[in-house]
């Protein structure tokens, strides 16, 4: 009798432990908003920000903002293996044209203009994802972890 006594106070404290870890996880932003969720990266003057943990049913905003002021059309471009997991929703402000190949999917903007352009994005499916953008000749890498 003690034996089994023991071995179920032990998978009761493994059990404590694994639900600690998921509440603080959880209150950190691994599973939705809070510290750890949002984050930006910062490549030569562009910065963009993006949450990095998301749920496949909802969508996220993904800003791309250009610290110099530049007064020539800026491109963002996505690239295709990126946009095989996530739809892209809504662009502001309204790009003025939009070219797509093989490899990329570039979105054009007017100058002068905003140095901030808004993608709200939808992933289609649960994983771990590295988009890459290039934006201003600049590669930057991305990585998001979706939750169903």
């Amino acid at each position: 009798m003690l034996g089994f006594q023991r071995r179920e106070w032990i998978a009761e404290r493994i059990g404590r432990v694994i639900m600690g870890i998921v509440v603080i996880a959880a209150a950190l932003g691994c599973l939705g908003p809070g510290l750890l969720s949002h984050t930006q990266v910062s490549v030569h003057g562009v910065i963009v920000q993006y949450d990095r943990f998301l749920r496949a049913t909802d969508e996220s905003e993904l800003v791309v903002r250009l610290e110099e002021q530049v007064e020539r059309a800026r491109n963002v471009a996505f690239d295709r293996a990126g946009l095989e997991h996530m739809t892209i929703a809504r662009v502001l402000p309204e790009p003025s044209s939009t070219r797509s190949d093989s490899t990329t999917v570039t979105y054009a903007f007017p100058a002068p203009g905003s140095q901030e352009m808004r993608f709200t994005i939808k992933p289609e499916r649960a994983g771990l994802f590295r988009p890459k953008l290039v934006v201003e000749s600049r590669g930057i890498e991305l990585w998001q972890l979706v939750f169903p």
